[in-house]
């Protein structure tokens, strides 16, 4: 599995579940996709996650915050890792 973060903050999104960062860059942005959390205890867990892009960088790939639908701040803990 690519590690895409690890969680330095997290917050409630406007259009549901959370945002986290640090922002990231993907090659390629798909809809919606799976990833693993593995919290800082060691727990892991499925969840889906999106791009949401703030700014069009031209022909580089997307940069944005990464969203986790369906899930609440505290269930993503800061140190969580999320892989893809």
């Amino acid at each position: 599995m690519e590690r895409l973060l690890i969680v330095e903050d997290v917050f409630v999104a406007r259009a549901g579940g959370v945002h986290v960062r640090p922002k990231v860059t993907l090659s390629r942005a798909e809809r919606s996709f799976a990833v693993t959390l593995r919290t800082p205890d060691g727990r892991e867990r499925s969840a889906t996650a999106s791009l949401d892009v703030m700014h069009v960088r031209g022909p580089l790939p997307p940069f944005g915050m990464l969203r986790l639908h369906g899930l609440a701040p505290d269930e993503v803990p800061v140190g969580t890792e999320i892989l893809r």
